[in-house]
C-alpha cells in the first residue's frame, strides 16, 4: 500500500515536473538566445565605462589648470599633479622607469666610482634623469603618452630638489634637460670595470626574488636597456627576439589598462603616507644578524613556500633609521634638518 502510494505520488511529481518544463521551455530558450546580446551589451557598456572614467583624473586636472606651465610657478600644483601622475595613473611603469635611472648612473664612471668626488655635471646628470626616464617608459609604454602639464610639474619637482640641494646650471625645460643630458651622454658613458660591478651588484639583489622570477626580472632589465647603457655596463648586444617580446608584453599590457580596467582610486605608495602615532607605520624591528639589513619578522602566507622574499620593514619605520644595522642612530639630527631645507 505505501509502495503504490509512492509510486503514484513519484508518477505524479514527473508529471507535474514535465508540466512545468513544458510552459518554462519558450522562457529558458528566449534566455539562452536573448543571453549572448545580454553580454555583449554588459560588455560594451563596461568598455564604455572604463573610457570616460580613464581619462576622468587628467581632464579634470587640464580642466583646473589650462595654463601647462602652471607648475613651473607654483610648487604646490606641481605636487599635485606629480603625485596624481606617478601614484594612481602610471605607478607600474614610472616605477620601472625610475629603476632604470639607476642603472644609468651606474654607466658613468665617475659617478660609479662611489660618488667619490662627484662633480656638478654628475649630479646634474642625475636629476636630469629624474626628470626624462620616467616620462621615455610612460610615453612609451603606459595608456596615454604625459600631458605637457605632466611634464612640467615633473621638472618642477626635481628642479626643486636641485636646488635645495646646491646643484647650479639646471636646465630651464625638459627639452633642455634631454639635449643636455645627450651630450653627457655621449662623452661620459663609457665602460669601467667600477661600472660594471656597481650594476651587478644591484642586478644581483633579484635574485633574492625566488627563481626563476628573478632571472626573469633580470633578463627583462637587460633587454630594455638602450645599446649606450649596454655598452657603458659592459654587456653585449640585446637579443631582437627578447626587446621585441618584453616590448609587446609591456604595449599589451598598455592596451589591457586602457581599455578593461577601471582608473585607480588609492595610490600605489611603496612607502606609508601616514605615520602611527609612534612615529612608524607599526612598532619595532627585527634585523639580519648576517647582512646587517632589516627584514621580516612575520613572513606572509606565500613567503612560507618561499614564493616571495619577505617584506623589508614589515613593523614600520622611521627615515632617520633606514639603512643597515651599523648606521642606526648615527645622523638622525642631519635627516630630520634637512626638510626645512628643502
Amino acid at each position: 500500500m505505501t509502495r503504490d502510494l509512492i509510486n503514484m505520488l513519484y508518477h505524479h511529481a514527473l508529471v507535474e515536473c514535465s508540466q512545468t518544463l513544458q510552459v518554462l521551455r519558450p522562457v529558458l530558450h528566449s534566455l539562452v538566445k536573448s543571453l549572448p546580446t545580454a553580454a555583449s551589451l554588459a560588455l560594451l557598456c563596461y568598455l564604455a565605462a572604463v573610457r570616460r572614467s580613464r581619462f576622468r583624473g587628467i581632464k579634470t586636472l587640464l580642466d583646473k589648470y589650462p595654463d601647462p606651465t602652471t607648475p613651473l610657478r607654483d610648487i604646490k600644483v606641481a605636487h599635485e599633479v606629480y603625485s596624481r601622475t606617478f601614484l594612481l595613473d602610471f605607478p607600474f611603469i614610472a616605477g620601472i622607469g625610475l629603476e632604470m635611472t639607476g642603472l644609468k648612473t651606474f654607466a658613468i664612471p665617475s659617478i660609479s666610482k662611489v660618488l667619490v668626488a662627484t662633480k656638478q655635471d654628475d649630479y646634474t646628470y642625475n636629476l636630469s634623469l629624474f626628470v626624462l626616464e620616467a616620462t621615455r617608459w610612460i610615453d612609451r609604454f603606459e595608456w596615454r603618452k604625459l600631458t605637457d602639464l605632466e611634464k612640467n610639474a615633473i621638472l618642477a619637482i626635481w628642479t626643486e630638489t636641485g636646488r635645495a640641494m646646491g646643484i647650479e646650471h639646471i636646465p630651464g625645460s625638459v627639452e633642455e634637460f634631454e639635449e643636455w643630458a645627450e651630450t653627457y651622454e655621449s662623452k661620459k658613458m663609457v665602460f669601467a670595470p667600477s661600472n660594471a660591478l656597481v650594476a651587478e651588484s644591484n642586478l644581483a639583489i633579484l635574485g633574492s626574488v625566488t627563481p626563476p622570477v628573478g632571472s626573469i626580472l633580470r633578463d627583462f632589465i637587460e633587454s630594455l636597456m638602450t645599446p649606450r647603457l649596454r655598452a657603458g655596463l659592459g654587456y653585449g648586444a640585446a637579443s631582437r627576439y627578447k626587446v621585441w617580446m618584453y616590448s609587446s608584453l609591456l604595449w599589451l599590457r598598455g592596451s589591457f589598462v586602457k581599455h578593461l580596467m577601471l582608473p585607480r582610486t588609492v595610490p600605489l605608495v611603496r612607502t606609508a603616507l601616514r605615520a602611527a602615532k609612534e612615529g612608524k607605520a607599526a612598532e619595532g624591528q627585527k634585523t639580519d644578524s648576517a647582512s646587517g639589513c632589516p627584514f621580516s619578522g612575520r613572513k606572509r602566507y606565500i613567503t612560507r613556500f618561499d614564493l616571495a622574499p619577505p617584506p623589508v620593514y614589515p613593523q614600520g619605520y622611521v627615515i632617520e633609521e633606514l639603512g643597515p644595522n651599523r648606521f642606526l642612530g648615527k645622523g638622525p639630527a642631519d635627516v630630520t634638518t634637512t626638510p626645512s631645507v628643502l
